[in-house]
């Protein structure tokens, strides 16, 4: 993390902008639609995954196309943690005959 602090609330145009020399985890939100986005060091934006299902929002205009952007962790690897250790009890599993 360079110069968004973990836990405060950002808004921008540009998610990639914002992003930009940043490394971590947020959350982000755009007209409703949440997502989870990790940034890794020389790339603004190294997945953007959306969370569940968008949500209605009253915001129109301008305001409802900007990016909420909350940095969560300084983790770079939170989102392919989770499918590296899916993918290792799939051949466990398979190892063991089930």
């Amino acid at each position: 993390m360079r110069n968004l602090r973990i836990g405060q609330t950002y808004q921008a145009e540009n998610l990639a902008q914002i992003l930009d020399g940043e490394y971590g985890t947020f959350v982000v939100i755009q007209g409703g639609q949440v997502f989870t986005a990790v940034s890794s060091p020389g790339h603004s934006i190294t997945s953007l995954v959306p969370v569940g299902a968008r949500i209605p929002t009253l915001n129109v205009g301008p305001i409802a196309e900007q990016w909420q952007v909350t940095p969560i962790s300084e983790a770079t690897d939170v989102l392919g943690a989770g499918r590296y250790q899916q993918a290792g009890m799939e051949r466990e599993r398979r190892a063991a005959g089930d």
